[in-house]
């Protein structure tokens, strides 16, 4: 019963230190999205160089294989890349403490801030306004020298409307080359049209674009529909419990004028042992704390009671026994 009991105390104050290991993991992180983020890119926009050529690094579904994300970043970030974007599902959940590990696993790989993300379902989950505030807009278009690059709000599989996003493309400005990202594709993990996909499918066909670049199925797919090279890159860092040996994968297109090239970098998986703490510590305790305070701090004040108490009894009962 004693040896329980001195069990007991040890596992109750090996929990409170890890609580104040994960208020102390739960550090602020600098300001992200449309209120002023860093995003991950060079040579875009009023006062860079332009450069004659451009490599784009994309990543995929990264969720909880946060050392993956840091891994396959840095991987990407040593091509030189000018560019990084991201098809989705950045984080595993909707919550602060994920988007604070996404962010700062993306910084131990080399990034300076976030890339620019198409929302996966998982990032929106329950609502937008939390990657509205990290990631920016849910759509938004942009052009560097002849590439336009259009990321598209389908989350929730809802296919695009080509008109609307004709409208996108146009708006970005003048261009000879069209890379789309959105976060479903119009695939499914062997390969075959989704029927809901089947009238934007054959806009694409006719369409131009030269890449369009998803995530979601848990696969690395490449195939054409008409001149559009379809990727999806559903394998970046997520990973379940019986893929735990699968590869991580990333693309890189390279651009040089209108003509894109693109190629697959596939590293080994990572699952390390500080990446689970911290991902439990910041990701689960820390937003039980934000989530539900109350009943956290009560449940934190009566086992400091427990623990408290317990320690009292043991040490005065060791202390009788010493002086008899």
């Amino acid at each position: 019963m004693r040896k329980l009991s001195w069990a007991g105390v040890i596992l109750g104050t090996a929990s409170l230190l890890f609580l104040g290991l994960s208020a102390l993991l739960d550090l602020p992180e600098p300001p992200h999205g449309s209120d002023g983020a860093q995003r991950q890119f060079i040579g875009i926009g009023e006062g860079y160089p332009v450069l004659p050529a451009l490599k784009i690094g994309v990543l995929g579904d990264s969720q909880k294989g946060l050392a993956n994300l840091r891994n396959i970043t840095r991987s990407v970030l040593n091509e030189n890349v000018g560019l990084l974007l991201h098809t989705g599902d950045l984080v595993s959940n909707n919550d602060e403490g994920h988007y604070k590990l996404a962010n700062r696993y993306l910084v131990k790989g080399g990034a300076t801030g976030l890339p620019f993300v198409a929302p996966g379902n998982h990032d929106v989950k329950g609502n937008a306004d939390r990657f509205l505030r990290w990631c920016g807009p849910l759509e938004q278009s942009f052009s560097h020298q002849e590439v336009t690059l259009v990321l598209l709000n389908n989350p929730h599989g809802t296919p695009p409307d080509a008109e609307h996003v004709q409208k996108l493309i146009a708006a970005a400005g003048p261009h000879k080359a069209v890379v789309l990202l959105m976060h479903q594709p119009p695939f499914d993990v062997q390969g075959n049209s989704k029927p809901e996909y089947a009238s934007f499918l054959a806009w694409l066909e006719k369409s131009k674009v030269a890449y369009l670049l998803c995530g979601h199925e848990h696969c690395y797919i490449r195939k054409k529909v008409g001149d559009t090279i379809v990727i999806i890159n559903g394998v970046g860092g997520d990973y379940d419990k019986w893929q735990l040996n699968q590869k991580v994968c990333a693309t890189i297109l390279e651009v040089e004028g209108a003509k894109i090239t693109d190629r697959k970098i596939e590293i080994e998986p990572a699952h390390e042992i500080w990446e689970n703490i911290e991902h439990f510590a910041v990701g689960h305790v820390s937003e039980a704390y934000r989530q539900r305070p109350l009943l956290s701090w009560l449940g934190t004040l009566l086992l400091a009671g427990g623990v408290g108490w317990g320690w009292f009894r043991l040490l005065r009962g060791t202390r009788q026994r010493d002086s008899n």
